[in-house]
């Protein structure tokens, strides 16, 4: 009977670990994920033990299980029956860290997510070189064939790139000789990519990532120091040579340069602005619009904006109906001032019961950045990456207690 036992937690690790290794390429086949994560719910009850449910971290828990049950009540008193969806959503969330809660083995789960992270990134690297070699340009400004070479939204694939660079970081740690090294070089790898394929949130994000390294060296300051300058000097020097990053980040040195009118050409530019114009009463301010409502206030804003730089811009917005592109605006708009504060809760918790480990604070950081620009909860590739930002959180902890 034991030893069927740990056969069967054997098979679960395995399973979890072939979840992590789906993350990256949900853009290319979103079922496989979801079917994972049902196999291993239907695995749970025959391996979990009560000691498991210790891992759990309660203070950011509670706050995202009172975030879900604000949401579902104000479904049933409101009768917004299309909001359901994002509390499935959000739902899926704690799903994934439970199940994450029998798994023995954290190195190779994290290890997974990086080696499928990096086989993506080699496919797209062909895909780009095979596209370059027809067209005879690099134009990585915009452009649907951006998403078609990197087999995913830019966004969050360069989000993906850099949460595995810091991972790499990690397991560069925990190593020695040639592997240490390797690691570092796949990290390089990945922040090389996101340079070429410019993504702007990314770039911002692992900025802020080597930043934060700072505080986390105090015997080694120096080091960390140089090591921060020294990219921000190649930084410096890659978007002076590098076009498609100048004109992703709206850099220019030209005399005739102006920057507000650059900025029309920013989608989030016409978007927040319309966001914020939202009107609020006492009931929408404390238990907010509703998702579809606040989609459907900032469509009319679209409608009539007069700021967009040609009319075809504009029926794009309106055509393609845009959500606020930030998780917090989203949240207070749609859901009230009760929901954001749980919502603005249950990330501050998760915040300071990592701020011990530098390279689950990194995890944390990108989290916290992307929802500024995203709305993750959105998409399902969102989702995943927000449950296992927590579950890889907890799982860098433990590998740290154990040192």
């Amino acid at each position: 009977m034991l030893v069927k036992l740990c056969n069967i937690r054997s098979i679960y690790t395995c399973l979890f670990t072939l979840f992590c290794v789906s993350i990256p390429f949900t853009d290319v086949s979103k079922a496989i994920p979801n079917i994972l994560i049902g196999v291993l719910a239907g695995f749970f009850f025959f391996v979990i033990k009560k000691e498991d449910f210790k891992k759990l971290q309660v203070k950011w828990l509670y706050l995202l299980g009172l975030l879900i049950i604000t949401g579902l009540v104000s479904i049933f008193i409101f009768q917004r029956w299309d909001d359901i969806n994002f509390m499935i959503r959000l739902i899926t969330i704690v799903a994934i860290v439970i199940i994450s809660l029998p798994v023995k083995d954290h190195i190779a789960p994290v290890k997974a997510f990086v080696l499928s992270s990096l086989t993506l990134l080699l496919i797209s690297s062909v895909k780009i070189i095979l596209y370059v070699k027809s067209s005879g340009s690099f134009d990585f400004t915009l452009g649907e064939h951006i998403n078609t070479l990197l087999l995913g939204e830019r966004p969050y694939l360069g989000m993906i790139y850099v949460a595995s660079a810091c991972l790499c970081w990690f397991l560069a740690d925990k190593s020695l000789g040639v592997a240490k090294i390797l690691w570092y070089f796949i990290s390089l790898l990945f922040v090389g990519f996101v340079l070429i394929i410019t993504a702007r949130m990314a770039l911002i994000s692992l900025v802020i990532i080597l930043f934060a390294l700072v505080f986390y060296s105090k015997k080694r300051l120096k080091a960390s120091l140089g090591v921060v300058g020294g990219i921000l000097i190649l930084g410096f020097l890659l978007i002076s040579f590098n076009e498609n990053l100048k004109k992703r980040f709206y850099l220019s040195t030209s005399k005739d340069f102006v920057l507000s009118e650059r900025l029309v050409h920013e989608p989030r530019y016409h978007i927040w602005e319309c966001a914020s114009g939202m009107e609020q009463n006492t009931v929408s301010f404390l238990f907010g619009k509703g998702f579809e409502q606040t989609e459907a206030e900032l469509v009319s804003c679209y409608q009539t904006r007069d700021k967009f730089y040609t009319e075809d811009q504009k029926q794009w917005f309106v055509r393609e109906r845009f959500n606020t592109h930030n998780q917090y605006i989203e949240v207070y708009y749609a859901m009230g001032i009760i929901a954001f504060v749980c919502f603005i809760g249950f990330l501050f918790f998760v915040l300071t019961e990592n701020r011990k480990n530098y390279y689950a604070t990194a995890l944390v950081l990108l989290l916290f950045l992307f929802l500024f620009s995203e709305n993750l909860i959105h998409r399902q590739i969102g989702i995943t990456y927000i449950g296992l930002t927590l579950v890889f959180s907890r799982f860098l902890n433990s590998e740290k207690k154990q040192d």
